[in-house]
């Protein structure tokens, strides 16, 4: 008589923790940064070839969940708010939108690319904060390092900062931030990109390329 009894408690529990995982499925907000749905379209003779990569995230952060820090500095980790991609490949295509829309005849691929293809400026981001604070609001900060390629002149890396202020508690307000934070970072960099580069970078309509 036992055995049957516990098989049915068993089998109740499994139904329970199957209901309980698929509600906390549905209940799941995916969440994106500029860019995310990006299709690289390169032009098909590039005025000037940049490539975007390695971009790095600390790996505290770079999480599929959403992380923010509360007003004791102890890291908040929400299990249904997620990002749809990690956040550096998210920050790589942030700036390869920004540069597409910029300068049309520009054409972007993405680190690690082939030792045929011809580069002419690397674009290295390293990232040491990126987050939602309950005290600081939000930042984003780290060092850029923009390689020209095929001058040989040396690269000095340079520190980046960025900073919301927000008074409000809801995930998406935040995420909006970080939105805008990242624009502020992906504009800079495509502005020191054309002070590198000056050749004429508009004026001819994009082409579908396909990218490794």
């Amino acid at each position: 008589m036992k055995a049957p009894f516990v098989l049915f408690v068993l089998g109740c529990l499994f139904m329970m923790t199957g209901c309980a995982s698929q509600k906390r499925l549905e209940s799941t907000r995916f969440h994106s940064l500029p860019g995310s749905d990006l299709q690289i379209q390169n032009p098909g003779k590039p005025a000037l070839v940049v490539g975007i990569g390695p971009v790095s995230v600390p790996r505290h952060l770079d999480r599929p969940h959403f992380v923010r820090e509360n007003a004791r500095g102890q890291l908040e980790i929400f299990d249904i708010h997620r990002w749809s991609q990690p956040l550096r490949q998210q920050i790589r295509y942030a700036l390869a939108l920004e540069l597409q829309q910029q300068f049309a005849k520009t054409a972007v691929i993405f680190h690690p690319w082939y030792r045929s293809q011809e580069v002419d400026i690397q674009v290295i981001i390293e990232v040491t904060e990126f987050l939602s604070s309950d005290t600081e609001g939000v930042i984003l900060s780290g060092q850029k390092t923009l390689r020209p390629l095929k001058t040989g002149r040396e690269a000095e890396a340079q520190a980046f900062r960025f900073h919301r202020a927000h008074d409000s508690r809801l995930v998406e307000d935040q995420i909006e931030k970080m939105r805008e934070v990242l624009q502020d970072l992906v504009q800079q960099v495509s502005k020191e990109v054309l002070r590198e580069y000056s050749p004429p970078l508009v004026g001819e309509r994009p082409v579908s390329a396909h990218q490794n």
